[in-house]
């Protein structure tokens, strides 16, 4: 994939391949090329097997919490342009769809803070699996954030969700803005379908990385830059922090997702 670093690629390139002799050479190969239009949503018909060899495919590696007819080209604008994390939260797909059809990102910000009791318990969900020696250490916070949320200290817990997901990264994709929105950026037709899942989680640190200096106005994205270096208060809103909190569960979640990815090729390398 030539839109990831070193760092994050060859690891992933690795995987993809482990994962890749699953199949004989002809049918991964139709796969790979075709996988990324079709999977979503597809009719098999007279071909049960074939069904049954997709339904797997999708499980293994498509996000648990998309629906089934998603449109891969909506969700670029959502988790790339918008920002906003759709990979394992929230956890409904119908809810997934109706912020994939809302009619823009304010609509669909506003729509995720009207459901904001039901995700922030989402959010709590999705750590549970977590497990990772790559961040025990800003684990036990996680659901602190999530606890200042829901105890209406919103400051508190974008702060801290922020705090936490930068330091998670630290390691796994890093380098400078530029080399971090090459790494992040979702391309279905570019990405392999054993990673798809994967670069999608990744997509919002795009905006979430991206380059402040104080000197412009303020993003209308949650920006690390102006949590960390600026406090700006005008930043620090409710719908910031969940934001924040959804970000943080999808990537705490993805890198444990990644670790056991990785731990299967090494199983299966043994």
């Amino acid at each position: 994939m030539a839109a990831m670093s070193s760092q994050w690629a060859q690891p992933l390139a690795r995987l993809s391949e482990q994962l890749g002799r699953q199949w004989t050479e002809p049918l991964a190969e139709g796969l790979r090329l075709a996988m990324p239009r079709f999977v979503p949503h597809y009719k098999i018909g007279p071909f049960p097997e074939l069904k049954a060899t997709l339904d797997d495919i999708r499980r293994r590696h498509f996000p648990p919490n998309w629906p089934e007819d998603i449109k891969l080209g909506r969700v670029v604008e959502v988790i790339q342009q918008d920002g906003l994390p759709l990979v394992w939260v929230p956890r409904r797909s119908d809810l997934v769809a109706s912020v994939l059809n809302a009619a823009d990102r304010p609509a669909r910000v506003a729509l995720l803070v009207d459901h904001s009791d039901e995700l922030i318990e989402d959010c709590r969900s999705v750590l549970v699996p977590v497990t990772t020696d790559r961040v025990a250490s800003q684990l036990p916070l996680a659901p602190r954030a999530i606890d200042a949320f829901a105890a209406g200290h919103h400051e508190a817990a974008q702060a801290l969700a922020v705090l936490v997901t930068d330091a998670a990264l630290q390691g796994w994709i890093t380098g400078n803005y530029e080399a971090v929105a090459e790494a992040v950026r979702f391309d279905p037709k570019e990405v392999p379908f054993t990673l798809l899942r994967l670069q999608a989680a990744v997509a919002p640190l795009d905006s979430f990385k991206k380059r402040y200096f104080g000197e412009e106005s303020l993003p209308e994205p949650l920006s690390r830059n102006v949590v960390v270096h600026y406090a700006d208060a005008a930043h620090f809103t409710r719908a910031n922090a969940l934001i924040a909190l959804l970000l943080m569960a999808s990537i705490l979640r993805t890198l444990q997702d990644f670790e056991e990815r990785a731990d299967q090729r090494r199983g299966s390398a043994a």
